[in-house]
């Protein structure tokens, strides 16, 4: 199978719960590697959007810095010192205005996160604020230690014991062994994080990540749409996390 028949899967590490991304990705970095722009940003592109959908932000943010990497903006090469915009919500509707050009947007709580960097840049402000989360709490671990510690060894044995039962040609103990991991692995993948630390139940800090990120995202994609060009100017200057900050490349004066 070539590697195109791949495309639209995932990539992880079962023994140790940790995931690596969309297939779709790597792809892009192959075609990009190779010369082949067009064919890298249609991996890339797919790659953004199926990490969207599981919820893998980071992955989702790192795939598009890669696709806009590809191709740049069509911007000028030389911008002005200064620049002027407008990102003002008018009833329903966000008036925006960025390089000469003006649009309408919907009103979304993505643009009034944006809305909050643009007043505030070079400032790092936390998630939780953007939410609306009073107190963020880091919560209780879903698992402790020992815990994991002994999931990821049963999880181990595991993998002995169906290769043992592979190599016997035993399908009966393969099948219960394989049974057992997969249960294991969901169970794992509902209560560890990145970096294989155990998820806190009641973080909201993390889910102030999440949701923030997620709404700014589907500002920016509405943005691409209706005025590209200032889409590509916050996406460029606009930093998600746990904290998130507006850093513009140059100084906008910005009538909000």
């Amino acid at each position: 199978m070539g590697r195109a028949g791949h495309a639209a899967t995932q990539v992880g590490c079962g023994a140790w719960v940790a995931y690596c991304g969309a297939v779709d990705y790597y792809l892009g970095l192959l075609a990009a590697s190779g010369g082949q722009d067009t064919l890298a940003a249609a991996h890339f592109d797919a790659a953004t959007e199926q990490h969207l959908r599981l919820g893998a932000l980071r992955w989702a943010d790192l795939s598009r810095r890669e696709r806009d990497r590809l191709t740049p903006r069509q911007v000028p090469s030389e911008l002005p010192r200064h620049e002027h915009g407008r990102f003002r919500l008018a009833g329903a509707v966000w008036s925006v205005a960025f390089g000469g050009a003006e649009a309408h947007v919907p009103d979304s709580k993505g643009m009034h996160d944006l809305a909050v960097l643009l007043a505030r840049p070079g400032q790092p402000v936390a998630a939780s604020e953007l939410a609306g989360v009073a107190a963020p709490s880091r919560g209780e671990p879903s698992l402790d230690r020992r815990a994991l510690a002994e999931y990821r060894a049963r999880l181990r044995e595991l993998e002995d014991d169906t290769s043992e039962a592979d190599a016997n040609h035993d399908l009966e103990r393969a099948a219960r062994a394989r049974l057992e991991r997969d249960a294991l692995v969901a169970e794992l993948s509902r209560s560890v994080g990145r970096g294989g630390r155990p998820r806190r139940l009641g973080d909201e800090t993390e889910r102030a990540r999440k949701t923030v990120t997620a709404r700014i995202y589907r500002a920016l994609r509405l943005l691409d749409t209706l005025h590209p060009r200032l889409a590509a100017h916050v996406r460029g200057a606009v930093h998600t996390g746990v904290t998130c900050c507006y850093d513009p490349a140059v100084v906008v004066d910005w009538e909000l």
